[in-house]
Parts: C-alpha cells; structure tokens; sequence
C-alpha cells in the first residue's frame, strides 16, 4: 500500500507541475506573434502593412528643382507636370548606389521613379525615389 501511495503521490505532483507551468503567465519566446508582446516580429509586421505609403511608383523626368523649398517638379510621359514635396522621411537612392543621397545629389533631367505617402493633403509627399542619371 506504501508503494502504491508513493507512486500516486509522485504522479499528482509531476501532474500539477506540468500543466502549472502550461497556464503559467510571462513572456514565451516562441510567441512572438502575439499582438500584445513587443517582438521582433511585430516590428516586421508593421513595416509590411505600413498604409502610410502608396502602393503604386510613378515614372517622371525632373523639370525644376527647388533646393530651398524640397519641391521637384516632374513632367511624366504625357508631359503633365506634377510637384512633389520632399520632406526629411523621404528615401533617395541613386543609381542602385546603397547610400542614401540628398535633394542637392539630384540633377535636372534625371529619370525618377518615386512613391509617395498616402496622406490626406492636397500636396504630394514623396516616401522614396530613386533617381537614374
């Protein structure tokens, strides 16, 4: 009977600590999908649907450039003009070049294509452009 005891006692107690530590509360590094929990992957998560930017790149050839003001106007294939403001979020690439460049490394005439933010202003904001000279 001691023995039979023993062996009971011994399996309600590795019962207890194993489904204990399955409802136990704190932080699992295999749940990094949960909404709540800071992550890595959240962080992925956010970038991808990110809505602040649009989802479609325009083609343009840059008409003025005004250095002071961040604006560049651009005429696209139809020959309409369109002004786009750059602001400091704004991405500018060069010639596959991996380092970002300035309004200033940009030249009358280039080829760009550029994306711009989804805001609720009249004004067009540029998130990216990538300038082919």
């Amino acid at each position: 009977m001691k023995k039979l005891t023993k062996t009971l006692l011994c399996s309600a107690i590795a019962l207890i600590i194993g489904t204990g530590s399955a409802f136990a509360k704190g932080r699992n590094k295999m749940n990094t999908g949960n909404k709540n929990m800071p992550g890595k992957a959240n962080r992925m998560e956010l970038r991808a649907n990110d809505e602040t930017t649009s989802k479609t790149a325009l083609l343009g050839k840059i008409v003025s450039i005004d250095e002071k003001n961040g604006v560049l106007n651009i005429a696209d294939a139809d020959g309409k003009e369109t002004a786009i403001i750059i602001s400091p979020f704004t991405k500018i690439r060069i010639n596959d070049e991996k380092a970002e460049k300035t309004v200033s490394d940009i030249k009358k005439g280039d080829w760009i294509l550029y994306s711009l933010f989804n805001t609720e202003t009249e004004k067009k904001i540029a998130s990216r452009i990538y300038v082919k000279s």
